[in-house]
C-alpha cells in the first residue's frame, strides 16, 4: 500500500512503488494494476527497470475513427518507422513525419496531402478534416501500447478479467470475497 498526496498522479507514484518492491525482493513477474497506472513509458519502463510486466487496461484509442465501423484507425494504416513513412488503406503515402510533444509525451506528427483526400473515394471513413493526421507515439512506445491493448483482447486480460490474484495465481470468485480455506480456489465458471 503506497499513499500520495491527492494531486500526485498514480502514474508517476509506479516508480517508486516498484522501487520499494524490489528493495524488498517482493517485485511480481507481472504487476497487476489499474488504469491510472498504465501507459506505454510506465510498460517500458517496468521491463527495462525491473523486468515486470506491467498488466492492466491500457489506454484506448479515442479517436471517432476507432468507435465507428468501417472507419480506419491507426492500426490500418501502414508504418515504416526506419522510412518515415505511412501508407493509408487507399495506398497514398505521407508527406510529413515530424516529431511532437503532446501531454508531455513524445509522439509523431504523419500528414497525408489533402491534394490525395479529396478526390480519395474512402474518404469519408478515413478523416473529416482537408487531410488525415495520425498520431502514433515514438516507435517503442507505440509497440508496448499495442502490444498492452492485445492483450486485453484475446490473452492474459481477457482470462483474468482485473480480478486480484491469489497464491498460486488463483483468482478470486466474481464477488470479490476470500474463500475459505477449505474451499478450492478455482475461477467461477
Amino acid at each position: 500500500m503506497a499513499t500520495t498526496l491527492a494531486p500526485v498522479a498514480d502514474r508517476d507514484a509506479l516508480g517508486s512503488i516498484q522501487a520499494d518492491l524490489a528493495a524488498r525482493d517482493l517485485l511480481p513477474d507481472t504487476h497487476l494494476v489499474d488504469a491510472g497506472y498504465v501507459d506505454a513509458e510506465l510498460l517500458l519502463a517496468s521491463t527495462r527497470d525491473h523486468a515486470v510486466t506491467l498488466l492492466g487496461p491500457s489506454p484506448q484509442d479515442t479517436q471517432w475513427q476507432s468507435r465507428q465501423s468501417g472507419a480506419f484507425r491507426l492500426q490500418d494504416f501502414q508504418i515504416d518507422w526506419d522510412r518515415k513513412i505511412a501508407i493509408c488503406p487507399a495506398g497514398h503515402t505521407t508527406t510529413s513525419w515530424s516529431p511532437d510533444r503532446d501531454l508531455g509525451r513524445t509522439v509523431i506528427r504523419i500528414r497525408f496531402s489533402s491534394a490525395d483526400g479529396k478526390p480519395c473515394a474512402l474518404k469519408q471513413n478515413c478523416t473529416r478534416s482537408p487531410r488525415r493526421l495520425l498520431t502514433p507515439r515514438r516507435r517503442e512506445d507505440h509497440a508496448a501500447l499495442e502490444a498492452a491493448r492485445a492483450r486485453e483482447v484475446d490473452g492474459a486480460l481477457a482470462e483474468q478479467s482485473f480480478y486480484p490474484l491469489l497464491p498460486a495465481g488463483r483468482l478470486l470468485p466474481s464477488d470479490g470475497a476470500l474463500p475459505s480455506p477449505a474451499a478450492g480456489h478455482d475461477r467461477p465458471e
